[in-house]
């Protein structure tokens, strides 16, 4: 597919919308228009919640980076996850309820060590 091509609107929505489902967040972010291109990237809180649920050592590496260059911040992040847990689990059987809480609390311990604060 090339960019010249035109886009299903419809089928990205859909997308974007499936993607957001277990954050209750704007689920994308207007970055610009870039002559006929709109440009969004997706709520930076669920982009870091989503990575805490993979919980390998490079996505906590990005949220801590997204924490320290003041692009998200700590306490609602906090609140997202809170937001966010009572749901896991109820929308996909892949979804460990234990395991997110367990990452979180890992993230907050490597908040806490690189000086932030809860």
């Amino acid at each position: 597919m090339s960019l010249r091509q035109p886009v299903d609107r419809a089928r990205i929505e859909q997308f974007l919308a499936a993607l957001g489902e277990h954050f209750q967040r704007p689920r994308r972010v207007f970055v610009g228009r870039f002559g006929q291109l709109d440009v969004f990237h997706f709520d930076l809180y669920s982009l870091a919640l989503s990575k805490v649920a993979r919980g390998r050592r490079q996505d906590y590496e990005d949220v801590l980076l997204l924490l320290k260059s003041d692009r998200i911040d700590w306490p609602e992040l906090d609140q997202a996850y809170r937001d966010v847990l009572p749901r896991m689990g109820q929308e996909s059987l892949r979804q460990d309820p234990a395991e997110f809480e367990n990452n979180f609390r890992a993230l907050a311990s490597m908040w806490r060590e690189a000086g932030g604060q809860r």
